[in-house]
């Protein structure tokens, strides 16, 4: 029974990244040529993720601030969503719905990229989020589910996946990242 159950999971994920890569392969080089232009301006990779694809985001973040799989240097990427003080201040007040944006609005410029990982929860601090990264003159790219709340905002790359299952949206935003990362890195050092 186990390993069916291995099987029919390593099933759905080679579909889902088939169905992934032939919908979105090209937007994800846009996306990353969008990236290298901004690097090259001075501009910033800044991510979001609501629940455990905040987790995500950081690991991409990361990924952009180290390295894949050579030396190289540092590109400019930041996670929002990593001050627990912060959190823990705005929610007592409050003001939860802000957290994100509160610290957008401290560090965005015009040449920046905000990419948000979303599931299919009505997160409200990411709704505010694409709003106010559109007003500062943020490009913006959305990872969610087909038919989230998020799924129907304004962004200037969208990646709908065909999966509202927890997991497999927490492999696809890491998958998605590291391609990303991938193409950038090809397209800067010739890779």
């Amino acid at each position: 029974m186990k390993q069916s159950k291995i099987h029919l999971a390593v099933k759905e994920q080679t579909a889902l990244l088939g169905e992934c890569l032939a919908g979105h392969g090209e937007g994800l080089e846009r996306l990353a040529g969008e990236l290298v232009a901004g690097f090259n301006q001075g501009g910033r990779l800044l991510l979001a993720g609501s629940g455990p694809l905040g987790t995500v985001a950081e690991l991409v973040a990361d990924l952009f601030l180290y390295r894949l799989s050579f030396e190289r240097p540092s590109l400019p990427a930041l996670a929002l969503g990593r001050d627990p003080s912060l959190a823990a201040c705005m929610l007592r007040d409050g003001q939860g719905r802000a957290y994100f944006s509160r610290q957008l609005r401290a560090l965005a410029g015009n040449n920046d990229l905000l990419l948000v990982l979303a599931d299919s929860n009505r997160d409200e601090a990411l709704l505010d989020l694409l709003p106010l990264a559109r007003q500062l003159e943020c490009k913006t790219a959305l990872i969610v589910p087909e038919g989230a709340p998020l799924a129907g905002e304004e962004v200037d790359f969208l990646f709908a996946l065909k999966t509202v299952a927890p997991t497999r949206l927490l492999d696809m935003g890491l998958f998605m990242g590291q391609m990303l990362c991938e193409l950038v890195e090809g397209e800067l050092f010739g890779t």
